[in-house]
């Protein structure tokens, strides 16, 4: 008999850069990457991330929330294994940091059965 499981796929998160992720999550990890995908707001930012790797600043464009907040959201998002990111310099000559998502697929085992 298989295991229970819940799997929700990130829309649109096929990346052409890297071949799609999978992350399983069992445990007390559970609550954890349940609450980052939770929020409207940390799911607007992962759709966001579905369709290109951004950065803060353009993320906030696309939620309509300010950089504070965005940055908060995504770092939850980091925390979760669902998003990773980087700093790069601008053109400017600025730090930027890039958000990109760590994986396409994240699948919950709900039971130890």
């Amino acid at each position: 008999m298989s295991k229970p499981r819940f799997t929700r796929q990130i829309p649109n998160a096929r990346s052409k850069i890297r071949p799609p992720q999978t992350q399983d999550v069992d445990g007390d990890e559970v609550v954890s990457v349940a609450r980052a995908l939770g929020s409207d707001t940390r799911w607007q930012i992962v759709r966001a991330l579905a369709r290109d790797t951004r950065t803060i600043q353009e993320l906030t464009e696309a939620v309509g929330r300010s950089k504070g907040t965005v940055s908060t959201h995504v770092k939850q998002l980091e925390n979760a294994g669902v998003a990773a990111s980087r700093f790069n310099v601008s053109d400017s000559g600025g730090v930027e940091k890039e958000v990109a998502l760590a994986v396409d697929e994240v699948t919950l085992k709900l039971s130890n059965r």
